[in-house]
């Protein structure tokens, strides 16, 4: 078990010399027993289950971390089993029912499947075009709902017309991060992503080597796994987090945690006060880069035309941002597909947008549109913390 080493302590030891007739004559070793620690898990089991509750039947996953320490307040993967079965033994007829599920309850959603980030990229990439001076916030563009590229096309989800820094986040147009994607190139793309913690185990124990790690392409991961080169469309769609791009829940509540604390790269955890150390390294980026960035991300919730509104809450300030995950190519509104043919919905999110306590992820699968299918769970997580800690600083 992962924390036995902690609860166990140390077993004591000692060697008596006896007679004959088994009387002790003296002590030879003595060694006195280590009593094992108690330990608290970060884990809010009310929130926890609040957010269970609110995915109301629908299959995801959802992790939320406080931004500020790395620790972990609600770690959900829908559908689940009952742990309960476990402890005396689970019985084969039950084991068999679990594994030939086709809901896969025994799979950590959150940790152990790797999703495209859709939208939820495009936080990342505007830090990076930023620090990069690839972008500013005064660049802007025309966006006509397509860009023709040799033979290749590659779509907005609407004509934007012209549209800069904040309104391209908050409105999440594909045409501005087509370009700063060009812009930055594919490898200056991944080697940001994996600053925010994409890509890579998390090494938080409880998945251990079934922890999925992703992916971040690269024109090297590229030829290295396909034997190919990297083309131009390639750094498009990977820009907008399509494509190659594939990251788990907890890689993208490490993103969103990491952004929301200015670029301080904690370790995340299970157990309160387990943070490593008071002193840990930050992403070489400005403050005021992040600063534009989390400003778009307040506007994604409470701009008009801010694809999250659905997350805007009367008691707290929330930012985050949408993200839609193709699961067929083509677009084809959600209520004409069959279910298993919508796509995936995601919404990150932090707040208090001023004084961030709380950072999550959210991914529906199936869910259609994160603005209306993973906003609201947000929103209702969110609200149930700051409740509980009435000494957040409210909206």
């Amino acid at each position: 078990m992962l924390y036995d080493n902690k609860l166990r302590g140390v077993p004591g030891k000692q060697i008596i010399e006896v007679d004959a007739l088994g009387r002790q004559l003296k002590v030879l070793e003595y060694i006195k027993p280590e009593m094992g620690s108690n330990i608290t898990l970060s884990i809010d089991i009310e929130l926890q289950r609040i957010a269970e509750e609110l995915f109301s039947g629908r299959t995801g996953a959802l992790v939320a971390i406080v931004p500020n320490s790395g620790e972990v307040l609600a770690l959900v993967s829908l559908p689940s089993f009952n742990p309960n079965d476990f402890v005396m033994g689970i019985d084969s007829d039950k084991w068999a029912l679990l594994n030939k599920d086709k809901q896969t309850p025994l799979l950590n959603r959150a940790m152990q499947s790797a999703y495209p980030p859709g939208s939820i990229f495009k936080p990342l990439v505007a830090i990076a075009g930023l620090q990069e001076g690839v972008l500013s916030t005064e660049f802007d563009l025309f966006c006509d709902g397509e860009l023709e590229y040799g033979s290749w096309s590659f779509g907005c989800w609407k004509q934007h017309g012209h549209v800069a820094f904040h309104r391209a986040l908050v409105e999440s147009c594909d045409m501005y991060f087509y370009e700063a994607g060009k812009r930055l190139g594919i490898d200056r793309i991944a080697q940001y992503a994996k600053s925010f913690g994409l890509a890579q185990s998390t090494n938080l124990g409880i998945a251990g080597s079934m922890e999925r790690e992703g992916v971040m392409p690269s024109v090297a991961w590229k030829k290295k796994h396909l034997g190919k080169p990297w083309f131009l469309g390639e750094t498009f769609i990977s820009a907008i987090g399509q494509g190659f791009v594939a990251i788990t829940p907890i890689q993208a509540a490490v993103m969103t945690s990491r952004i929301a604390n200015n670029g301080v790269k904690l370790p995340i955890v299970l157990l309160k006060g387990d943070t490593t150390s008071a002193s840990q390294p930050r992403i070489d980026i400005k403050p005021e880069h992040f600063a534009e960035v989390k400003n778009a991300m307040y506007g994604v919730v409470h701009d008009p035309g801010g694809t999250g509104s659905a997350g805007r809450s009367p008691l707290v300030a929330i930012a985050g941002k949408t993200g839609t995950a193709q699961v067929i190519k083509g677009r084809v509104k959600s209520e004409l597909q069959k279910e298993d043919f919508r796509d995936h919905a995601w919404f990150i999110a932090f707040a208090p947008y001023e004084a961030p306590t709380i950072a999550m992820a959210i991914i529906v699968e199936h869910g259609g549109h994160g603005g209306s299918a993973a906003a609201p769970i947000a929103k209702g997580v969110i609200e149930a913390y700051i409740k509980k800690n009435v000494n957040t600083p409210a909206l």
